[in-house]
Formats: C-alpha cells, structure tokens, sequence
C-alpha cells in the first residue's frame, strides 16, 4: 500500500501494524540508502519505511550515520545507546558499504571491527537485518569475499538476516543481472532498462524503489514476527512496468 494509504488505514483500524512494546526501539544504521539521501537532497529510506508498517513511529526509530573511520566510537556510541534504548530491530543496507566499496583487499583490522561490530547487533537480542555488500569498482573478487564472510556470520547469529541488497542494485545498474522479486504474490523482474523507474541514481532509491525494497525487509521480518507486519502496495510499480515492457 501506499504511505498515505497505510496510515489512513492504521488510524481507520483496518490494517493493523504489529503492537510495539514502550520501551522497545528500533534502529536504522548505515549509510546514505539506508539513512534516505543522497547528493541532490532528500531521498527515500527501504528501512524506515518497512519500520512503518512495522508498528515503529519515528519517534521510536534510532537513527546513526555509520560510515568508514571512527570504528571505536561508533561501537561505544551504539553500545551506550542500547543500554537506555533496548533495539527490537536493527536495520542498515549498506553499512559495511564504505569500508569494502573500493578495496581489493581486508585487513585483519577491518575484519576484527567487522567482528565487534556483528557481535554487537546481535548480542542486542534484536531482530538485525543488514544489507549484503555490493560494487560499482572493479574488485567484485573483495566483494564475494566480503559476503562470504556475512554468510558465515549469518550461521552463528539466527537473528541475523540479509538483505540481497547486492543482487537488488546489481540488476538496476549492471548489463546482464536481473533480480526476481518475489513477495507477497507480487513477481516482478528487476533489470537496467527500468533503472530510472526505481531510484534517483544508480543506487539510491525514489519512492517506488523505496517501496519494493521495504517490501523485501519487511518479507524478512515477517518470517520471524508473531503479528506479520503489511506490505505496500507496488500495483503502481506493476503497471509501470507493463507498460514500459509491452508484449511482443
């Protein structure tokens, strides 16, 4: 559903949003797709509009621009936070984004803040779901390392979960990927042609874009959630695209 329409039935008590606890948060981390901007101004942010329909007012949703540098104060920052604000869900795209975007290799040191930081969020008993790493740089090689090693943090942690934030931006941007998104009975195929329909540039996302991609997170903590959370509506999205790819 649309934002307006989603709240106009939340008030209305047609669609229900899960009950959130007072004294419970939620959190978005991350850099600017997950924090909603980009170069030209405002943009528009998947994880806050999934903690929408999630049940999170703004109000309730700890927000941290989390970027390369600085790793000590961000995990103390973080630390300190959760102490006095208890995370329920924890949500970032690309917050290890800026530390691998452009390397052709890890170091250890990186690797141990990478660790900490793992350690941290799901030590938080939260729900963390977190973006998996992409690239627009020739070393595709650093980055399939980098999501290996989420993967094998995704083994050790069951509340943590990824987001195919890779696959997802990969088939906006680069000849030859598509992605198939798949949720809530709605399949549509994701590729270049309709980059423009779905994001500002080539990673951040406009409106539509920012629904399908809410979509997805909140289709991953439906998975987990006792009261499933509602979707948005992306018919809009739907129609578009038929209209853009019409049947030969």
């Amino acid at each position: 559903m649309s934002r307006s329409l989603i709240a106009l039935l939340l008030l209305s008590g047609i669609v229900h949003a899960a009950e959130v606890d007072e004294d419970q948060y939620a959190y978005v981390i991350g850099a600017s797709v997950s924090m909603g901007f980009n170069i030209l101004g405002r943009g528009y942010s998947p994880p806050l509009y999934a903690l929408e329909n999630l049940g999170y007012p703004r109000d309730r949703v700890v927000k941290k621009t989390v970027i390369t540098g600085s790793f000590r104060h961000k995990l103390k920052w973080l630390e300190q936070k959760f102490s006095s604000h208890p995370p329920s869900y924890i949500m970032g795209l690309d917050l290890f984004h800026h530390d691998v975007r452009q390397k052709n290799d890890i170091s250890p040191r990186t690797y141990g803040y990478f660790d900490e930081m793992l350690e941290l969020l799901a030590g938080s008993g939260a729900q963390v779901i977190l973006g998996y790493t992409w690239t627009r740089y020739d070393n595709q090689a650093t980055i399939d390392e980098m999501n290996a090693y989420l993967d094998d943090k995704r083994a050790a942690y069951p509340n943590l979960h990824f987001f195919p934030a890779h696959d997802v931006l990969d088939a906006l941007s680069k000849p030859g990927h598509s992605f198939r998104y798949d949720v809530n009975g709605v399949r549509l195929s994701l590729t270049p042609d309709i980059r423009r329909k779905l994001l500002l540039d080539v990673v951040h996302p406009n409106d539509r874009g920012a629904r399908l991609m809410a979509n997805l997170l909140i289709d991953i903590a439906n998975a987990t959630a006792d009261n499933p959370a509602p979707y948005y509506d992306v018919s809009d999205i739907q129609a578009m695209l038929v209209k853009a790819r019409p049947k030969r």
